[in-house]
């Protein structure tokens, strides 16, 4: 049962959830991603609801290692590795904002250790069914014009959901071959420009002449749907219909991101290059997505290198 708004419980100086609100307080101040924000306050939550459930202590000064471990291995019963891992590094931040707070002495994080994350590279989209998918947002209905416009935009730049939900009009510039349109995005990790080619120029010059018709033309949105502008969730709803018309299961946005990266490597693309295209401050990232078949990349590399082929080779 979820806790009890802060209103209705008996409250003291340490007590966990009263603390969080001045902790959300901060992270706003700090202008935080809202999912991020999100994040941070959910784990909170579980942890509240868990003290409670199993009678450990809830007021800050009193909670230690072998609570937060509880409820960590607790976690990791219902969750993903990688899911508890968020929870882990949401409630380090907490901890150590308590101690920077003077409201403990101590964070009971300082020794535990994030769960164990096996390296699970999401499966990329295969050229067929990338084919299938952008013919599944055939036609010349408004829907089928925007549509497809948003398959190629992902395909075509890697940009996250968020970004590509926030796209407005004016962000369009006309470019230089060989990108004819750069689209400049705004996201989690700063401001940057992405360049689209001309298949993927095509359609949003497409998009954009039926767009011109549609009521909520006037609005600064560039991606419309029937009362306004399309959000994340209506991208991403639209998603999973087209891709249960190309006969893809389980299409998450978060998909073309990985196979840009992959696509960008497997083509000879530099990481330093990727990394700048992606808006990367960590090469962590590179190999992160990279990781996206890898294994077809190498297998591919030694085609076209292997020693023995090369013997007598001129």
């Amino acid at each position: 049962m979820p806790s009890a708004p802060i209103s209705e419980r008996e409250s003291t100086k340490g007590d966990l959830t009263l603390l969080a609100t001045g902790f959300d307080l901060s992270l706003r101040a700090e202008n935080k991603a809202p999912n991020t924000i999100k994040s941070y306050m959910a784990s909170i939550v579980l942890l509240d609801e868990f003290l409670a459930a199993k009678g450990m202590p809830r007021d800050v000064e009193n909670v230690r290692r072998e609570h937060i471990e509880a409820f960590q291995k607790d976690q990791l019963t219902r969750l993903r590795p990688a899911s508890a891992g968020v929870r882990h590094r949401s409630l380090k931040v907490f901890f150590k904002w308590l101690v920077e707070e003077g409201q403990i002495k101590t964070s009971p994080m300082a020794n535990i250790k994030p769960p164990t994350i096996p390296v699970e590279p999401p499966p990329v989209l295969p050229d067929d069914l990338a084919i299938a998918l952008i013919k599944a947002c055939g036609g010349q209905r408004f829907d089928d014009r925007r549509d497809k416009a948003i398959v190629l935009v992902l395909m075509d730049t890697g940009v996250r959901l968020g970004e590509l939900a926030a796209m407005g009009v004016g962000d369009i510039t006309q470019g230089r071959s060989p990108s004819p349109w750069v689209i400049r995005v705004s996201g989690k990790t700063g401001t940057g420009d992405v360049a689209l080619a001309n298949k993927a120029s095509l359609a949003l010059h497409q998009y954009l002449l039926a767009r011109a018709k549609h009521p909520q033309a006037r609005e600064p949105w560039l991606w419309l749907g029937l009362k306004g502008q399309l959000t994340s969730n209506g991208i991403a709803q639209m998603l999973r219909r087209r891709a249960a018309l190309a006969g893809i299961d389980h299409l998450n946005p978060h998909r073309f991101r990985h196979s840009f990266a992959h696509a960008y490597l497997a083509a000879g693309g530099q990481e330093g290059d990727l990394m700048r295209l992606m808006r990367w401050s960590s090469r962590t990232m590179v190999g992160r997505y990279g990781a996206s078949a890898a294994a077809e990349r190498a297998i591919a590399s030694h085609a076209a290198l292997s020693p023995v082929d090369r013997l007598g080779r001129k």
